[in-house]
């Protein structure tokens, strides 16, 4: 009681999930003559967006606002729009971002803190590769370079490749990176990514044969993109229009292919590629891939003829 009178009043307030990332509220206050109330609705689009809306009255005035939030590649977006009827009518717009340059490249970037801890990421010059550190991912711009700004001071970051998020055209052999860093640095870290489209082919020697059960294709960047099955099948990642390749057995490079250019349309029915020998790389078999019945046996060809011996009696 104040002034001889009471000062009576209620405040509700209530919130429920809505579906998997939704949220519904209702917020009510009422007495004295002053009363109010508001309906509300947030969702979690993705770890990048989210967006909340509100409408409510207010001594009998309506009110409607929102905001919307993105963590994007290249900054961090904010919009906001309020209305209250007869008093104003608002709107906002903030971007926060920064810009990276380094000798290894550099990347626009969404920021936290101007001068802030960074680690520029190389993605062996494939666009659009999701990395994710400590927040929303970031994605590889059209030189395979970005950005990742939340990173922690003095703590082992990690930094790693959404599997599931990649292009059609890519595959990472390596998906993972680790950093510490001091405050204000920049690191630099690197993926194994290989970018292109991916085949079953049959590798064929001049000879008639086949590469042995095992050997490697490697692209011109000694990127391992495939191995040889048996009868020269193979599995190919990073196929381009006329790309050159090589195949390795015994850690040395026996001969090439060349990928036809244009590529036919269908990559999966048993592409046939020569594989023409380098230099003076002899067109055999080496001795330690021996077929197993030879090394089970232990059997060895002489290389002089038998001696014949007779006794005279």
């Amino acid at each position: 009681e104040y002034d001889n009178r009471a000062d009576k009043g209620m405040y509700i307030s209530l919130s429920m999930p809505w579906g998997d990332n939704s949220t519904v509220s209702y917020n009510g206050n009422y007495g004295s003559g002053t009363d109010s109330s508001q309906v509300g609705y947030f969702s979690r689009v993705d770890d990048a967006t989210h967006y909340q809306l509100n409408i409510g009255t207010s001594d009998k005035h309506t009110s409607v606002d929102g905001y919307y939030s993105h963590d994007g590649s290249l900054a961090q977006v904010d919009l906001s729009a309020n209305y209250h009827e007869g008093q104003y009518t608002s709107a906002g717009l903030s971007l926060q971002g920064g810009a990276t340059l380094t000798t290894h490249g550099g990347a626009l970037h969404r920021t936290q803190n101007m001068g802030g801890t960074r680690l520029l990421i190389d993605a062996d010059g494939v666009a659009d590769v999701p990395v994710e550190g400590n927040g929303a991912a970031v994605y590889t711009n059209m030189f395979g370079k970005a950005v990742v700004s939340d990173v922690n001071n003095y703590y082992r970051n990690q930094a790693y490749i959404d599997l599931n998020k990649l292009p059609e055209n890519a595959e990472a052999t390596q998906s993972v990176v680790q950093a510490t860093l001091t405050e204000g640095a920049i690191g630099y870290r690197k993926f194994a990514v290989i970018s292109g489209q991916k085949a079953m082919a049959v590798l064929r020697l001049q000879d008639g044969s086949h590469p042995p059960f095992g050997a490697e294709v490697k692209n011109d960047n000694e990127q391992t993109v495939g191995l040889v099955d048996d009868d020269g099948s193979v599995y190919l990642a990073g196929v381009k229009p006329g790309e050159h390749m090589s195949v390795f057995w015994s850690g040395v490079a026996h001969c090439d292919i060349n990928l036809p250019d244009p590529l036919p349309a269908d990559l999966f029915n048993g592409l046939l590629l020569p594989c023409q020998h380098k230099g003076n790389v002899a067109p055999v078999v080496p001795d330690d891939i021996k077929p197993v019945i030879q090394e089970q046996t232990q059997q060895v060809t002489p290389t002089d003829p038998p001696v014949s011996v007779s006794a005279n009696q």
